[in-house]
């Protein structure tokens, strides 16, 4: 098994600069990716 990160060591900021080189946005909506909080998504015409 490769060695591991503990999170605790990678930390939160670490954790999401992970995350962000693994995910790739495939969906058009996608206007801003994955942060600290939240992502941010384009509401589709006729939904609120």
């Amino acid at each position: 098994m490769a060695d591991l990160t503990p999170l605790s060591q990678l930390g939160e900021f670490g954790l999401i600069r992970r995350l962000q080189r693994a995910i790739i946005h495939t969906q058009a909506s996608t206007i801003l990716g994955i942060g600290d909080d939240a992502a941010i998504l384009a509401r589709r015409p006729g939904r609120r």
